[in-house]
């Protein structure tokens, strides 16, 4: 009997890896974001920019990533060009309800099963969390959601939080991973804790992996991150705009700065991080 249940078990990780290799490189993750959709219509004002915008960094920088985040309202031109494996947004942008209670909602039309027709390899869900919150119970059963849904269609589930309107946050990020990674997900994307020592308080809080959010950081501060991240336990990046937010608009500088960029977060990750 022991035997048999070690083989299932051993059946069962070499699965949760299979689903994994499409968007990871030698058992890490090096991810670019490009979902962002209200914050980029802030700087670029027209839906039509945005897509150009998507198709650009797809073109020139997923060659150097092992995923290449997007969502389907302003992206999906941009799949036709992504070189590596597809993460695909759930979630709309944004949040309902005040700032001290803030929910996520689903994107109507865009289900699993469809996010996958249109060439998804994961799928990515975004949630604004706070353990202390009346809204936590929505935002948890919003994960479960998903994760069915994914598990329904085989889809690997990367879930995403920020922690908000909290004045201990690294106590808070550990605290939130803890939970949401028991709901489901096969991935959790989260900012770093800002020490070693809290990085690797979470590592041993979850059992599933860790990649860190740049969250708009400039990009010296989020290198540290991944670096500080990736010692502590944390099994590489999904980086949007500390990579690209200064050099999107012109494909010199993408070429230039931001591959650049992406390679030596890899080598960072290769260095410290924990692989699959």
């Amino acid at each position: 009997m022991n035997e048999k249940i070690t083989k299932l078990k051993n059946l069962k990780i070499l699965n949760f890896f299979t689903t994994l290799e499409k968007i990871t490189k030698d058992g890490f993750f090096f991810i670019t974001a490009a979902d962002h959709r209200n914050s980029l219509k802030k700087i670029v004002g027209s839906g039509e920019e945005i897509k150009r915008i998507k198709k650009r960094i797809a073109k020139i920088l997923s060659p150097h990533s092992s995923g290449f985040l997007v969502d389907p309202i302003y992206g999906q031109e941009a799949i036709n060009f992504v070189k590596c494996g597809l993460l695909l947004s759930r979630e709309k942008s944004g949040f309902i309800g005040d700032k001290k209670n803030r929910k996520t909602e689903l994107l109507k039309d865009w289900n699993v099963k469809k996010l996958k027709e249109i060439g998804a390899d994961a799928v990515k869900l975004l949630i604004y969390y706070n353990p202390e919150k009346s809204s936590r119970e929505y935002q948890e059963k919003l994960v479960k959601k998903v994760a069915e849904e994914c598990k329904k269609e085989k889809m690997p589930f990367l879930c995403e939080f920020t922690v908000y309107d909290s004045k201990e946050k690294d106590k808070f990020i550990i605290k939130s991973a803890e939970t949401i990674s028991k709901l489901g997900p096969d991935i959790i994307k989260t900012e770093a804790p800002s020490s070693l020592k809290d990085c690797k308080k979470l590592s041993k809080k979850i059992s599933v992996p860790w990649v860190v959010l740049s969250g708009g950081e400039e990009y010296e501060k989020f290198k540290n991150s991944v670096k500080i991240a990736t010692k502590g336990g944390a099994s590489g990046f999904a980086g949007g705009r500390a990579i690209w937010q200064d050099t999107f608009e012109d494909e010199k500088l993408l070429k230039k700065i931001s591959v650049e960029r992406l390679k030596e977060l890899s080598e960072i990750v290769k260095n410290y991080g924990n692989p699959l």
